[in-house]
């Protein structure tokens, strides 16, 4: 049985963690191959199948074969944290919603995708135990977002547009004025690339590395302009929500580098907006019209069936995933929500919204205890991805499971080392955190430490 190590009291890289020379190898091979599914989810579904399964599928089996291998070896497992006990209660939940479920065949395929998202939230949990690690993941995720976003600028430079690309797979669809990586939705891939906005941001304020800032600057670029050629107009406003986390570094950067910082973004924008065609920005400056006269694309149909199936089924909902099959007698198709809140509601009901809800708002407090960089960091993600999944069916996507284990992570590692404690002194921009000391007075002097200031 393996013995559970306590999250505060767990130094980060100590023999604790990995237990023997042969344990520390293996954990530090399986955070490689995590490294590596975090770079292939924004662009998993952009490269070509290997033996039948997506390239991060690969990965992850990897890096979970890898920390199973580990945990037998040490005989050691860091104890989770409440944040993992609310998402456990989620997806527990979901597999319950089988015995009442109006499909039950999605039920056990949506149940069984959440038990695998779990994992990858667990093994985030036990590899990510450093700050560094955590800021590694980041940059994993900014570096493989940089792929999508390439590939979606070429294809504008060549005249490939979204309407060819499902031409090629027999479907026809009439956005001309769209463009995104092949096999990837425009829309997923405006939240995706989104998503990774604040993450270069917080590293451009948080790091030394000349390598990673301009690394960092260049996922940005490219990034702005494949979500704005993408027309998707909830990946717009999700990623100037994205942008809400850059004049919250500024106060932790040198006087040189924030006016260099100022003048690179500006150039970003400017070129951004230069590159999107005047069509795609027809398409895009319609959100407004949408909003108040429109249907957003016939998601306001789709909303009202949604809403007519949760007055008849209020508490327990129709069951994880059935909400295709719930709204087909309505709309003649069977749809997903393209909301991810009113999902939620309809498959799970009044409880499984409350579960959601006593997740985020727990994140939400969470992050508000870190210290200030890493409180900007996970707040402005947090707001950006739910901006973005009001749009979208998001609560199975990797995207939202990967933010919420990376929070998690992040606040144990802020309990480990006792910065969670000191949130209320904003970070003064030296590279270091308050000296704070961990709330309990029996901690070894060994756990009284700041985290390491360099990336």
């Amino acid at each position: 049985m393996a013995t559970y190590l306590p999250t505060r009291y767990t130094p980060a890289g100590s023999d604790l963690v990995s237990g023997n020379a042969l344990g520390a190898g293996l954990e530090r091979l399986a955070f490689g191959f995590l490294c590596a599914f975090v770079a292939l989810l924004p662009s998993e579904e952009h490269f070509p199948l290997l033996g039948g399964f997506l390239l991060s599928r690969w990965a992850g089996l990897g890096a979970l074969s890898l920390v199973l291998l580990q945990t037998t070896v040490t005989l050691r497992m860091r104890r989770p944290g409440v944040l993992h006990y609310l998402m456990f209660a989620l997806v527990v939940w979901s597999g319950i919603s089988l015995i009442w479920s109006v499909d039950p065949d999605s039920t056990i395929t949506r149940f069984a995708t959440y038990l695998q998202l779990l994992l990858m939230v667990w093994m985030i949990w036990l590899l990510a135990f450093t700050a560094q690690r955590v800021r590694s993941l980041l940059l994993a995720y900014i570096l493989g977002s940089c792929a999508p976003a390439m590939s979606t600028v070429k294809d504008f430079l060549t005249g490939r547009n979204v309407a060819m690309d499902y031409a090629d797979r027999g479907v026809t669809v009439w956005d001309t004025s769209r463009y995104a990586a092949a096999g990837i939705n425009a829309n997923d891939l405006g939240l995706l690339l989104a998503l990774g906005v604040p993450m270069a941001l917080y590293l451009i304020g948080r790091s030394n590395s000349k390598i990673v800032l301009w690394l960092c600057w260049l996922q940005v670029a490219l990034a702005s302009a494949a979500t704005l050629l993408t027309g998707s107009r909830g990946g717009m406003i999700s990623l100037a929500v994205a942008f809400g986390m850059f004049p919250l570094i500024l106060p932790a950067m040198p006087r040189f580098r924030m006016r260099l910082s100022i003048v690179i973004l500006a150039g970003v924008l400017a070129g951004s907006v230069y590159l999107v065609p005047a069509e795609t920005w027809h398409r895009l400056l319609k959100a407004g019209s949408e909003l108040s006269q429109g249907t957003l694309t016939h998601r306001t149909v789709i909303w009202a069936a949604g809403w007519d199936v949760f007055r008849e089924h209020p508490f327990l909902g129709v069951g994880s995933g059935a909400y295709p099959a719930s709204v087909l007698t309505r709309l003649d198709i069977a749809i997903v929500a393209h909301n991810t809140f009113l999902s939620i509601l309809v498959e799970l009901g009044v409880i499984g919204a409350l579960l959601v809800t006593g997740l985020l708002v727990s994140m939400l407090y969470s992050a508000a205890r870190l210290p200030y960089m890493e409180k900007c960091l996970w707040i402005v993600l947090l707001v950006t991805w739910a901006v973005g999944a009001s749009a979208l069916t998001w609560e199975y996507r990797k995207g939202t499971w990967f933010v919420l284990g990376m929070l998690a992570a992040q606040v144990g590692c802020a309990e480990t080392t006792g910065a969670a404690y000191g949130w209320r002194r904003r970070y003064d921009g030296t590279r270091t955190y308050p000296q704070v000391p961990l709330a309990s007075s029996t901690a070894p002097d060994a756990y009284r430490t700041n985290v390491p200031a360099a990336f």
